[in-house]
C-alpha cells in the first residue's frame, strides 16, 4: 500500500513559495482523491457486524426472549458508526 508523505509535500510547496492557503487547498484535494480502501474496509466489516446484530435481535425477539441491553447498545453503535463514516466521507 502506498503511503503519502504530507510533510514532504508541505516542505516542497513551501520551498516553492506557495502560500499557506494554497498549500491547504492542495492537501485537501489530495485527501479527497486518495483511494478509499480504508473506508470500504470499515464499511464492510462494520456493516457485517451490524447485520449480525440486527439478525440476533430479530431472532431473540422472534423466540419471545428478552433482547439484552448490551445487544441494543452494540446495534446502536454499529448504526452510528456507519452513519459517521458516511457523513465524514462527504
Amino acid at each position: 500500500m502506498t503511503e503519502f508523505r504530507f510533510e514532504k509535500l508541505e516542505h516542497d510547496l513551501e520551498s516553492r513559495g506557495v502560500s499557506e492557503a494554497d498549500r491547504e487547498k492542495v492537501k485537501e484535494a489530495l485527501v479527497a482523491n486518495l483511494p478509499a480502501r480504508t473506508y470500504n474496509a470499515a464499511v464492510v466489516y462494520l456493516g457485517i457486524a451490524t447485520v449480525a446484530l440486527v439478525l440476533g435481535s430479530i431472532l431473540l425477539g422472534g423466540l419471545n426472549k428478552e433482547v439484552p441491553e448490551a445487544l441494543w447498545g452494540a446495534l446502536g453503535a454499529g448504526i452510528g458508526g456507519l452513519a459517521g463514516i458516511f457523513m465524514g466521507k462527504q
